[in-house]
């Protein structure tokens, strides 16, 4: 099945630096060889490993499955980030599964109804 990871991969080392099929496999602790089949699009990824690559590569997990049209999204660096958006990843990172679940529900939920970016759903798959 036809995806954009291995060309989000790339976008992301463009920006970050090198950052190669065997970083990436080392990173999602994989093989090369499955790495690679992920990026050709023959390998099996559950919801799970998506998003993990798409949280590491700035994008969004439509990207990645060639669901929409944008690519990237611009992520900051800690340095970038505001008080508040740090706030809330540490919020989020000492909650649960289920109360991350539902404050990415919630998110998505207001974010819908305020979008910033008008045209861009913000719901993943």
């Amino acid at each position: 099945m036809k995806n954009n990871i291995g060309e989000a991969r790339r976008s992301y080392a463009a920006r970050t630096g090198k950052f190669t099929q065997e970083d990436a496999a080392a990173y999602f602790g994989v093989s090369l060889s499955t790495y690679k089949k992920w990026e050709q699009g023959q390998g099996m990824l559950n919801g799970e490993q998506l998003r993990a690559i798409a949280q590491k590569y700035g994008t969004t997990v439509d990207y990645l499955l060639c669901r929409l049209n944008y690519a990237v999204v611009e992520m900051p660096t800690h340095e970038q980030q505001s008080d508040k958006e740090r706030e809330l990843l540490n919020l989020y990172r000492r909650m649960n599964k289920d109360g991350q679940s539902r404050l990415m529900e919630q998110a998505a939920f207001l974010a819908e109804r305020h979008p910033l970016n008008e045209g861009i759903s913000v719901r993943s798959a």
